[in-house]
């Protein structure tokens, strides 16, 4: 519903507060690496109807990135976001959206992420920025919202390509 975790003074950032997420599951080889990070904990100090936040990461070499988040609600339907920030301090970050299948690109000068997320429930895709003062930088994201449900599970399958610059 638009919340995230409990920050010191409400604001984005690594801020000290009373949260915690902590790492339940690594495993890795020379092909791929997975972690799962259990972060029920600092989203529920903010909404107690919070049963589940987890998140699995995977990165199988060299390009392929797949991630899956798991939230759960005790009682009370929530839509669920999740935001895909673009790295940008030279300003040159930038974002495609395909309306298609909650697909769309990230863009750099030299590489490019082609997303796709799925889901069980309808998903929307949207952009926006940061809510900070432009001259302390330009964040734009690309947001995937879920349907409201008790149970969520948004997985995104990202291939990294190399981009020729002219």
């Amino acid at each position: 519903d638009g919340k995230g975790h409990q920050y010191h003074e409400g604001k984005e950032g690594t801020n000290k507060s009373l949260s915690q997420a902590e790492l339940v599951h690594y495993k890795y080889s020379d092909k791929y690496m997975a972690l799962t990070s259990d972060a029920t904990q600092a989203y529920a100090l903010v909404d107690k109807d919070i049963s589940k936040v987890i998140r699995t990461v995977i990165f199988i070499k060299p390009d392929i990135v797949i991630i899956i988040d798991k939230i759960g609600k005790k009682s009370n339907k929530s839509s669920v976001q999740v935001n895909y920030q673009i790295f940008n301090p030279d300003k040159m970050g930038k974002y495609k959206l395909e309306n298609e299948n909650a697909s769309f690109k990230i863009l750099r000068p030299n590489a490019e992420v082609a997303v796709t997320a799925f889901s069980s429930s309808p998903l929307t895709i949207t952009s926006d920025k940061l809510d900070i003062p432009e001259e302390i930088g330009v964040f734009p994201f690309v947001q995937i919202s879920s349907a409201e449900n008790l149970e969520h599970e948004i997985i995104s399958c990202c291939c990294i390509n190399k981009v020729n610059s002219a």
